[in-house]
């Protein structure tokens, strides 16, 4: 898969099945902006990443969550999902 301004290798450890620390936080993060700036619904993006649509929601709610906790990784996101709806503008 190509993730643009993404080196292969990290494309390729977020969508792998590791489960370390490293790897699940963007993995999460990807799901959850899939959703809701890509408008993605859950089970596209299960089947996208090949995992399980409870998954995805899993990963939307870990997110939120965090936001919620950390306002510093919230604004992290923000900026992040207005760069994505940027791009998908451009395109």
């Amino acid at each position: 898969y190509a993730i643009r301004g993404v080196p292969a290798s990290a494309a390729d450890a977020i969508l792998s099945e590791r489960r370390n620390a490293e790897i699940v936080r963007p993995r999460q993060v990807l799901m959850a902006l899939a959703v809701s700036v890509l408008n993605m619904s859950l089970l596209q993006v299960a089947r996208l990443l090949e995992r399980d649509h409870t998954t995805v929601m899993h990963a939307r709610d870990r997110v939120a969550e965090a936001c919620r906790e950390d306002a510093d990784f919230g604004a992290r996101l923000d900026r992040l999902a207005e760069a994505a709806r940027g791009e998908r503008r451009a395109a």
